[in-house]
C-alpha cells in the first residue's frame, strides 16, 4: 500500500515538473487579416499617388502553422488564388522563443526558406487555389521550444522607366499596420509619407496576446489539478479497500446456573427428600 503512495506522489511531482515545459512547447499559431487592405503606390512624372487598392491574389485573409509529427504545416490563405508568377511576392516570418526567424520566400515557382543556420529550397502546393501550404522539418527550425508567426508580407509590383506601381498587404503581430490613405495626387517626390495607425487593430492585438498568456498559464495549472484530484481519489479508495473488518472476540458461554425448578422437583420425586413417616400407633 506504502508503495502505491509514492508512485502516485512521484506521478503528481513529475506533473508539476513537467507543466511549464508543457506550457511553452507551443508549435501552433494563427492570424487573421481583414480583407480589402492592400495598399497601392503609384509613381510617375515625378509624383507618388497612394491608397488602397484591390488586388485579391496578396489580400491577406489569415494564417496559420500547426505540428504535423516531426513537420511544422504552414498555411497562407488570400481572398482570391496564389500565383507563381515573378511580380508576385508571399513572405512569412516565423520566430522562435529566442527571437530567432525563419522566412520563407515564394516568387515565381520557387519557394526557399531560410533562418539562422539553413538557406534551402522546399516543396509547396496551393498554387491556383486560396491556401499556399508548405511543410518542413522541426529539425530545420533547431527544435525550438516554441514557434509563432511574426510577420507577413505580400507584394505585387510593375517597374517600368518612369512608372512604378505597387501594390502590398501586411499581417502579424510585427508587421507593419495597416494605412488609411487615399487617392488623392500629392507632389512628394521623396516618398517620406506620414500614415495613421489603425488603433482597432493594435487593440485586437493586444487582447489575442493576452488569451494566448492565459490560455498558457491557466490550461498547465488545470491539467495539475484534475492530476491531483484523481490521485487523491485513488489513493481513498484504495485505503477503504485495505482495512479490514474487525476480528469477533471469542466470547466465553457464562457458567451453567444451578438445576431448575423441574429439575427440582423431578429429583424431589425420585429420591428427594421422603414423605412424612405413617403415625405409628395408628393400626
Amino acid at each position: 500500500m506504502k508503495i502505491k503512495k509514492y508512485i502516485m506522489a512521484l506521478i503528481v511531482v513529475a506533473a508539476l515538473l513537467l507543466a511549464p515545459a508543457l506550457a511553452s512547447a507551443q508549435y501552433s499559431d494563427s492570424i487573421s487579416d481583414p480583407q480589402g487592405d492592400v495598399l497601392y503606390h503609384h509613381y510617375s512624372d515625378g509624383r507618388y499617388r497612394w491608397g488602397e487598392g484591390e488586388r485579391p491574389d496578396i489580400d491577406i485573409i489569415g494564417a496559420e502553422i500547426e505540428r504535423e509529427g516531426d513537420d511544422i504545416l504552414v498555411s497562407l490563405e488570400v481572398v482570391g488564388s496564389i500565383r507563381d508568377e515573378d511580380n508576385i511576392l508571399y513572405k512569412i516570418i516565423l520566430e522562435d522563443e529566442d527571437q530567432n526567424t525563419f522566412t520563407i520566400d515564394f516568387k515565381g515557382g520557387e519557394c526557399l526558406f531560410y533562418g539562422p543556420n539553413i538557406y534551402d529550397s522546399i516543396e509547396y502546393s496551393g498554387v491556383g487555389t486560396s491556401t499556399f501550404q508548405t511543410r518542413i522539418p522541426l529539425v530545420d527550425f533547431d527544435n525550438p521550444e516554441s514557434l509563432r508567426i511574426a510577420e507577413i508580407y505580400t507584394w505585387d509590383w510593375f517597374e517600368g522607366e518612369d512608372e512604378q506601381e505597387f501594390y502590398h498587404d501586411t499581417a502579424g503581430p510585427e508587421a507593419d499596420d495597416p494605412v488609411n490613405g487615399n487617392d488623392n495626387d500629392n507632389d512628394e517626390t521623396n516618398g517620406d509619407f506620414d500614415f495613421d495607425f489603425d488603433e482597432g487593430l493594435i487593440d485586437d492585438l493586444i487582447a489575442r496576446g493576452m488569451l494566448c498568456i492565459a490560455l498558457a498559464i491557466i490550461l498547465p495549472i488545470i491539467i495539475v489539478i484534475i492530476l491531483i484530484v484523481v490521485v487523491l481519489k485513488v489513493l481513498s479508495k484504495d485505503d477503504k479497500g485495505g482495512e479490514q473488518p474487525p476480528q469477533q472476540q471469542y466470547q466465553q458461554p457464562p457458567p451453567p446456573s444451578g438445576p431448575s425448578q423441574t429439575q427440582e422437583q423431578t429429583q424431589s420425586g425420585q429420591g428427594g427428600t421422603p414423605p412424612p413417616p405413617e403415625d405409628m400407633n395408628e393400626e
